[in-house]
């Protein structure tokens, strides 16, 4: 092989690293997070998309808050229609909200034993 056709392997494989690397961008999206029967938040945040069909919810608004010191909301997909919920605080502390289901009627909703998270 030449040192030319190994340069441009070596360049390849070095954009996908990158490519592969870089964190995927944000999108608006209405979204809904309710525990019990009261409603949390209810407008626009920002969606970000994970592999698997995972994904996080950040606040778009200045104070950066769902509700109480949640900043992050994610759920990460652990089969076709069941999920794990966790929120982030502002200190750092990651918390377990629980499993959810996907839901029957709105597959965009996550439900679980005493809250829903939806993201259209």
């Amino acid at each position: 092989m030449s040192s030319q056709f190994l340069a441009i392997i070596c360049t390849g494989f070095t954009l996908l690293a990158i490519s592969m690397s870089s964190p995927a961008i944000a999108r608006n999206a209405k979204c809904l997070i309710t525990s019990g029967n009261s409603t949390q938040f209810r407008r626009v945040c920002d969606f970000q998309a994970e592999p698997n069909g995972s994904f996080s919810l950040t606040n778009t608004k200045k104070s950066g808050r769902f509700f109480g010191d949640t900043v992050v909301v994610s759920v990460t997909v652990l089969s076709k229609n069941r999920a794990d919920i966790r929120g982030l605080t502002k200190s750092g502390i990651n918390s377990r909200w629980g499993s959810v289901k996907r839901s029957r009627k709105d597959r965009a909703c996550w439900v679980g034993s005493d809250f829903k998270i939806c993201a259209w």
